[in-house]
């Protein structure tokens, strides 16, 4: 097995799937899977790069945001897993439709004698080939680190203020308060991570899928739109039934539940690949198959 095949069974054996893929997905592949899948992506032509896409609809977004704090106050912060998973949907709408595409094409073309075994492992590197196309997927993981590091930075300000009010702190209140900063600028970042791990499963488990009379594009979007708002609805559900639920339960279900989501997807792909149901174990049997 090479290098990139143990990284990709080891990813598969992690509990926490979403973060192990993507550890994967931010990494640019160079080896000869990769070379043969970029040839056949920049024979595709020029395409618009994806990271002016991304500021033009997030500055569209940040507007409403805004505009929505000066209208409820700080309740519209109960709904920032919503704003942040619009914002990231138009970019993995935009590279969901590409490795779609780029995988109907690879079908349409003799692939079997080019492409080494492994239909997961071939799946994951196209993947890699199209979020590497250019430099949007980095810039925007930037971008989120920067946006989560400000509010870290605004997190220990505020624990400095409070620790100069000693006399008239309330412990309880100030756990609480850190507490839901914390999940705050983790979910600007676990959510970008998560949403590009699900919408590049999503494309891989859809786009096998026979033609009907919806495309494979279409059909990928609509399912990863009701998932995204699902993982939503469910996250507010304690907080709706349960009036000691907070933020800090929000946030950590929302993320727990599109983890599982992804461990689901990913098991899906495996099977799709004619893998057995042992699970993460019987993926070197799987690179041993052929396209």
């Amino acid at each position: 097995m090479t290098a990139a095949e143990s990284r990709w069974a080891a990813a598969a054996g992690r509990c926490f799937a979403s973060y192990a893929l993507w550890r994967q997905l931010s990494r640019a592949p160079q080896h000869s899977v990769a070379r043969h899948l970029r040839g056949k992506l920049r024979r595709r032509g020029t395409r618009a790069a994806v990271l002016p896409i991304a500021l033009v609809a997030g500055a569209l977004l940040l507007f409403a945001f805004v505009k929505g704090y000066s209208l409820i106050g700080a309740g519209v912060v109960w709904s920032l897993p919503l704003w942040l998973m619009l914002f990231s949907s138009v970019y993995v709408a935009v590279w969901m439709h590409r490795i779609i595409t780029l995988a109907a094409g690879l079908r349409q073309v003799e692939v079997i004698g080019v492409i080494p075994r492994g239909r997961v492992f071939v799946g994951m590197t196209l993947c890699q080939v199209v979020l590497h196309e250019d430099e949007s997927l980095g810039w925007l993981t930037v971008l989120r680190q920067v946006v989560a590091g400000l509010l870290s930075l605004g997190l220990l300000m505020a624990l400095l203020v409070v620790l100069q009010q000693l006399g008239s702190a309330d412990w309880r209140q100030l756990a609480v308060m850190l507490l839901e900063l914390l999940a705050l600028a983790l979910i600007i970042y676990a959510e970008h991570t998560q949403s590009l791990v699900l919408g590049c499963l999503l494309a891989l488990v859809m786009g096998r899928q026979r033609p009907g009379r919806i495309d494979a594009t279409s059909a990928a979007l609509l399912v990863y739109a009701l998932l995204q708002i699902a993982s939503y609805a469910l996250a507010l559900v304690p907080l709706l039934l349960m009036r000691w639920a907070g933020a800090v339960s929000l946030l950590v279900l929302f993320l727990l539940l599109r983890e599982g989501l992804a461990g689901l997807l990913w098991r899906v792909l495996l099977h799709q690949a004619n893998d057995s149901h042992e699970g993460p174990t019987a993926f070197n049997s799987l690179l041993m198959q052929r396209l």
